[in-house]
């Protein structure tokens, strides 16, 4: 193996080890704040802002999209490739298309 081959595949396994982390910080940020216990929530692709209403507050927080699932048939797609999402509201999901 080469040692550019090697100093990437690093640099690629010290890359997923810190998305791992920011993940786990994500997850227990989001427990601490109670989101996924919110009555509902919802996302204006206009302005971009995603509310989440809970019994005693509302929250708010810009958004991006990076994809679409849908559970009932076990199916993914880009935010990118989706129609129905606005350019602005999938323009992370772009950069990641491109830087790959």
């Amino acid at each position: 193996m080469g040692l550019r081959k090697q100093r990437d595949e690093a640099d690629l396994a010290t890359l997923l080890a810190q998305g791992e982390d920011m993940i786990d910080q994500l997850a227990r940020a989001h427990m601490s704040w109670g989101l996924g216990s919110a009555d509902r929530w919802g996302l204006d692709q206009q302005t971009g802002v995603i509310t989440w209403t809970f019994p005693d507050r509302t929250a708010t927080a810009p958004a991006q999209l990076i994809a679409s699932h849908n559970a009932s048939t076990a199916s993914w797609l880009w935010a990118w490739a989706n129609s129905s999402i606005l350019d602005t509201m999938s323009r992370d999901a772009h950069t990641v298309r491109d830087w790959g």
